[in-house]
C-alpha cells in the first residue's frame, strides 16, 4: 500500500464520521464528571484532563465524552486535501470550509475559532468555545489556502477578521521593538509559538491585503520571541517560571513560523537565528536512528505530534531554495526525515487506517485522536508529494 493509498484511508474515514472524533484533552467534556460537581474544582479539572490523555485505554464511552468536531482539525484536513488532485479531495474541501465558517466565533474585531471543550492549564483555564490564537491561526491559514486556490470571495471577510482579531484583541503589551501576541483573550501569559504564529499568520495575510502598520507589529512579535533563545540554543516555551523548558513539536512551530515571516520581512537576525536554531533541532532532537525526541535531553514520550511536525519543519529545511541553508545541512535534513517517516509507518501506523497517539516507555497508546495524530499526520504527508507513491514502511 503506497502513502497516497494510506493517506486516503485516513481521509475517508475522518470524512465518513464527519470529521469528528476525540481528542487527548476533551476529558472534561465529560457528562459523568459535571453529574459528580468536580468541574468547579481547577485541581480536579486538571487532574481529570490527564486521566484521559495518559491513559492507553479510552473511556471517553464510559465517561460520556461525545466526539467533536475540532476546527484546528478541519483546518489541518482542509489544507492537506486542498494539496490533492482528486475530485473527491476537492468536493471534501468545500464541506470542510463550510464546517468551519460555521464555527467562527464573532469577536469585537473580527472572527476567530476555539477548541470544542473546556482546557485546564497550569497557567490558566480556558471554557469551551474560547477563541485561541494558535486554532485561529491554522483555520485563517487553511481559509487563505483555499481562497488562493478557487478565489472565494466569501473567505476574505474571514481571513482579514482572523488578522484583525490578532492585531486588535490579542496583543498583551507593546513597546518600542517588541511585542506579544496573547494564546486567549485576556490572559498575560506569554508563548513562543503563538506569538510567532500570530505574526506568520499575519504576514502571510500581509502579502495579500495589506493592513497599515501590520508588517512592524510582525517584526516586533518576532524581536520579542527571539531575544529569548539562550546562549547555549535553548529556547524555551514560554517565559513563566513553568514554561522555560524546550521541546521538539513547539521549537518546529517556531522555525515554521520564522521562515514564514523572512519570506514578508527579510532580515540577517532570522536567518542567523533560524540556522542556529535548525542546528540545535536536527543535532539535539532525534535518536541516530532518527527517532524524534519529546524534550532535548529526554526520548519518551515518542508522539505522532511530534513526528508530524519533525515531518513538516525537516521537509520544508530541505527545501529551502534560497541560500537559506548550506546543502550539507539540507541534505541532513533530507536524510533525517526520510528516517521519521520509516520510523512512523512502521511503529505508529495501523492498517485499519489511522496513526496511535503516543509511544511511553511501558508501550503504546493506540487510541486514534482525530487532531493530535490524523489531521496532523495527514496534513505533514500531503507536504511531502515525492512519496506518496512510496511503499515507505510497508
Amino acid at each position: 500500500m503506497t502513502i497516497e493509498n494510506k493517506l486516503g484511508l485516513v481521509f475517508s474515514s475522518a470524512h465518513a464520521s464527519n470529521f469528528k472524533g476525540h481528542d487527548p484533552y476533551d476529558g472534561l467534556n465529560s457528562r459523568l464528571f459535571r453529574a459528580l460537581g468536580m468541574h468547579h474544582s481547577a485541581f480536579l479539572r486538571l487532574v481529570w484532563i490527564q486521566l484521559f490523555k495518559r491513559n492507553p485505554v479510552n473511556l471517553r464511552a464510559l465517561a460520556g465524552v461525545p466526539k467533536t468536531f475540532n476546527a484546528k482539525a478541519g483546518a489541518l484536513f482542509l489544507m492537506g486535501a486542498l494539496r490533492q488532485k482528486n475530485t473527491d479531495s476537492q468536493t471534501v474541501c468545500g464541506e470542510l470550509v463550510k464546517r468551519l465558517l460555521e464555527c467562527a466565533i464573532r469577536t469585537r474585531s473580527g472572527w476567530a475559532w476555539g477548541y470544542p471543550f473546556d482546557w485546564q492549564a497550569k497557567a490558566f483555564y480556558v471554557p469551551q468555545g474560547t477563541p485561541n490564537v494558535v486554532t485561529t491561526v491554522y483555520v485563517g491559514n487553511a481559509l487563505l489556502d483555499s481562497y488562493k486556490l478557487h478565489k472565494d470571495v466569501t473567505l476574505e471577510a474571514y481571513i482579514k477578521g482572523a488578522r484583525d482579531f490578532i492585531l486588535d484583541e490579542m496583543i498583551i503589551w507593546e513597546k518600542n521593538v517588541s511585542l506579544c501576541f496573547a494564546y486567549i483573550p485576556g490572559k498575560k501569559t506569554e508563548v513562543h509559538n503563538a506569538n510567532l504564529l500570530a505574526a506568520a499568520f499575519v504576514s502571510r495575510v500581509e502579502k495579500v491585503w495589506p493592513r497599515s502598520g501590520a508588517k512592524e507589529k510582525v517584526k516586533k512579535a518576532a524581536h520579542f520571541s527571539l531575544a529569548d533563545i539562550g546562549d547555549d540554543g535553548h529556547w524555551p516555551y514560554g517565559t513563566e517560571k513553568h514554561h522555560r523548558w524546550m521541546d521538539n513539536f513547539h521549537t518546529g512551530f517556531n522555525i515554521e513560523a520564522l521562515l514564514t515571516v523572512r519570506k514578508l520581512i527579510p532580515d540577517p537576525g532570522y536567518d542567523k537565528a533560524l540556522r542556529r536554531i535548525v542546528r540545535v533541532y536536527v543535532n539535539d532532537f532525534f535518536t541516530d536512528e532518527g527517532v524524534p525526541k519529546y524534550y532535548r535531553k529526554a526520548l519518551y514520550p515518542i508522539d505522532s505530534h511530534t513526528l508530524s511536525e519533525s515531518i513538516l519543519v525537516l521537509t520544508k529545511v530541505g527545501a529551502e531554495s534560497d541560500g537559506l541553508f548550506d546543502e550539507e545541512v539540507k541534505r541532513a535534513a533530507e536524510i533525517l526525515c526520510e528516517k521519521v517517516l520509516t520510523y512512523t509507518f512502521k511503529e505508529f501506523w495501523n492498517e485499519q487506517g489511522y496513526f496511535y497517539y503516543q509511544k511511553s516507555k511501558w508501550g503504546m497508546n493506540r487510541i486514534p485522536y482525530i487532531r493530535w495524530s490524523q489531521a496532523w499526520m495527514y496534513y505533514a504527508l500531503s507536504m511531502r508529494p515525492e512519496f506518496l507513491n512510496s511503499k515507505v514502511g510497508r
